[in-house]
């Protein structure tokens, strides 16, 4: 026959493990009150406030998040997922010197977790460390070859130099391993944006938020993939790629050799004006050029907006 505590240890097991199955499953409120009901029974346990933390941040509950990790680290200082946890908390709440340190110690106390350099992973990425990044999402893959969020680091690397075939395959890899990854339908929908695939796109944005309806990393790649279509911002979007791979400085470099090139012809055409007048095809000319810099000038500058206003009013689809 059980006595009180094995009994109260019984319950505690089944709030835990219950709360588990329907963090897996997406039910956070349901996963929330069960682990209430187990910290009501047992108000020391680090586990129980760790998962809870976790819950009410997958839910952006951060403050009440914070507050229960930080007594989960109280009460077991070493507990590398409460790290883990607070590192994923300070990172949502744009901590990022915080959140590492945190991260650092997860990987230190247990380095085996592949999750834990993951996340240390995305970090560095949106800190814009890219090379360390990728040091650190190989060694998650080095623990678990299937880590989807490894392999989505990856992707995105390829896909920030230019390796667009190889960043398909990563993304692949990880839709292979979870294909109900929005994230995953969302990296690989990038993909296809950069080699202009725009039908593509949108049937793996589509399929990102069906998947993820709040998803908004999604929700801005699909409104390019929906403005990508229309034949008018098709224009901007080719452009848009071509100055993306040409780098920053060349593309700089170019953008200031139209200038130099616009600002020669108007001094041109006024130094030559009398020339021009009793030459109207040579006039034609140049008035063509100087006024094709000028609209293809004010075209990028408002297209973007222009579009995003008319996509997000679906009067472009």
């Amino acid at each position: 026959m059980m006595n009180m505590h094995e009994v109260r240890f019984e319950r505690h097991r089944d709030h835990f493990e219950r709360a588990q199955i329907l963090l897996d499953m997406g039910q956070t409120r349901g996963a929330i009150e069960e682990l209430q009901a187990d910290l009501a029974e047992n108000p020391d346990s680090p586990d129980a406030e760790t998962l809870l933390a976790l819950a009410l941040a997958m839910q952006e509950d951060y403050q009440p998040a914070e507050f229960h990790v930080r007594n989960a680290l109280s009460n077991e200082p070493y507990n590398g997922f409460s790290h883990y946890v607070f590192g994923l908390i300070l990172m949502e709440t744009k901590r990022d010197e915080a959140a590492e340190r945190e991260f650092l110690e997860a990987i230190r106390i247990m380095p085996i977790y592949p999750d834990f350099h993951a996340i240390y992973a995305w970090l560095l990425y949106r800190n814009g460390q890219v090379r360390k990044a990728e040091k650190i999402a190989r060694n998650a893959l080095k623990l678990d070859p299937e880590n989807v969020e490894a392999l989505r680091i990856l992707g995105h690397l390829n896909i920030d130099d230019w390796r667009v075939d190889v960043a398909q395959d990563t993304f692949r890899r990880a839709l292979a391993v979870n294909p109900e990854s929005s994230a995953s339908h969302a990296g690989m929908g990038l993909s296809y944006l950069h080699q202009n695939d725009k039908e593509n796109a949108h049937r793996e944005l589509r399929e990102s938020l069906r998947l993820d309806p709040t998803n908004e990393y999604s929700q801005n790649l699909y409104l390019n993939a929906v403005k990508a279509r229309h034949p008018l911002y098709a224009v901007f979007w080719r452009w848009s790629l071509m100055t993306r791979k040409m780098g920053q400085t060349r593309a700089i470099v170019m953008i200031l050799g139209f200038w130099f090139l616009y600002t020669v012809t108007l001094q041109f055409r006024s130094a030559n004006f009398e020339y021009l007048q009793q030459h109207p095809f040579a006039n034609y000319g140049i008035n063509l050029l100087i006024y094709f810099y000028i609209l293809f000038a004010i075209y990028t500058w408002i297209a973007d907006p222009l579009f995003s206003f008319l996509a997000r009013r679906g009067w472009i689809k």
